[in-house]
């Protein structure tokens, strides 16, 4: 219903367990820790659950029945994009031009661009985004780097605040390090409009309420 960080912990933690479900060695040590800090960062955010810290219903985003028909939808996920803020770091020249129309076009709010990860941590000093999408592979600061710092609570950000990282790497190990990373999502270079839309849709909205739109 709007409570889009505590909707991330959900998502993280059922992620989590997939993933060791999937695995044909578990460490049940490692997963019990990773699943108390997410019950814990849970439990944390339960005090925020009230009407006024509703994305959806500080935005009227919700209609009367509380249900959306296909139109509704559309009108909803607009909305969604306008009201967002989306900070694009990649030091390709022309990818940064291509992400940048991408979403213009989409009718994105706010948008920032940088070239590396180094600007992205100035940039934050002073906005403050729904989203980071950044290039895996950069200098100075890496993606990684760049995620691994944010998650720490050492970026002038929220720490669970989203993060899509976009690569030309589409080899097994770097697809490997990305899910593994902490990253929200990743996304193979080139990419077309319609994916990269799905996908910040898919991040944006809260997984449990209804803007989950899925999608394949």
């Amino acid at each position: 219903m709007g409570f889009r960080a505590l909707g991330r912990e959900f998502s993280r933690a059922e992620e989590r367990l997939a993933r060791a479900i999937k695995s044909p060695k578990v460490n049940f040590d490692d997963l019990y820790e990773a699943l108390i800090m997410r019950l814990d960062k849970i439990e944390d955010l339960m005090d925020e659950v009230t009407p006024e810290h509703s994305r959806l219903i500080s935005n009227d985003l919700l209609s009367e029945d509380d249900e959306l028909n296909a139109s509704d939808k559309g009108s909803v996920e607009e909305a969604v994009l306008q009201s967002s803020r989306i900070l694009v770091a990649d030091d390709d020249p022309y990818v940064r031009e291509i992400l940048q129309n991408y979403l213009q076009d989409m009718g994105v709010g706010e948008l920032e661009i940088r070239t590396s990860g180094l600007e992205v941590l100035q940039a934050l000093k002073s906005f403050a985004p729904d989203v980071i999408i950044t290039d895996w592979n950069m200098a100075p600061v890496t993606g990684k780097e760049l995620l691994n710092t944010i998650r720490a609570g050492e970026a002038e950000i929220d720490s669970s605040t989203p993060v899509i990282f976009f690569t030309a790497n589409n080899d097994k190990l770097s697809r490997m390090q990305i899910e593994h990373s902490g990253a929200d999502h990743f996304l193979t270079k080139p990419v077309s409009p319609k994916v990269l839309r799905t996908t910040l849709l898919r991040v944006l909205s809260d997984p449990f309420g209804t803007l989950s739109v899925r999608f394949g």
